[in-house]
């Protein structure tokens, strides 16, 4: 009986992460409204998928033609907590796609301080999950950026990839699943 008992603040700590994980920051995350609130870096080429997305088109396609990369940013969000949660969908169609978190130290995303790698894959033709959960924010952080990119890959590729259904929530001190997991194993 105690074991029950002492599970509830546990179980109680788990549903309240839960309702803190409903506020996606990302505006216009299944590209609904084209690329509003979105913005491709110089010489990127970005276009909206009319036919292809996931769970349902439309999505944003980001194919580079060039000799580097082809990038397109999220709109800048405001953070107050950390760490940050990002979830994506990807078709990879040639070549490397990427995602990365940008931090700032300014609410205007003017003053970058830090990036982070969150997820991606090659062109294999089909829609996966990919991103990444707990990515810390450092101190003085004020706001975040989300970035999807295209780069070759081996034998010449070109990258071209659809990315859809963005998701960064902040976490904050919630209680993590795996810890919850880990506690759940224990003694």
């Amino acid at each position: 009986m105690d074991r029950v008992v002492s599970w509830c603040p546990i179980a109680l700590a788990a549903c309240m992460a839960c309702s803190a994980h409903a506020a996606n920051l990302v505006p216009n995350p299944e590209f609904d409204q084209g690329i509003t609130g979105w913005t491709p870096r110089d010489g990127s080429i970005v276009a909206i998928e009319q036919v292809e997305g996931f769970p349902a088109a439309p999505s944003v396609r980001v194919r580079t033609v060039s000799t580097c990369c082809s990038i397109v940013y999220s709109a800048c969000m405001p953070v107050e907590v950390s760490p940050v949660d990002l979830a994506f969908r990807l078709y990879g169609i040639s070549g490397r796609a990427t995602a990365s978190v940008h931090m700032y130290s300014d609410s205007a995303c003017q003053v970058e301080t830090a990036f982070e790698y969150a997820g991606g894959g090659m062109g294999n033709g089909t829609w996966m999950t990919a991103g990444r959960n707990g990515i810390a924010l450092p101190a003085g952080t004020r706001a975040v950026r989300v970035s999807f990119s295209t780069s070759w890959a081996t034998f010449a590729s070109e990258g071209d990839a659809l990315f859809d259904h963005v998701e960064l929530v902040q976490r904050g001190d919630a209680l993590f699943a795996d810890s919850f997991d880990a506690a759940a194993a224990g003694p």
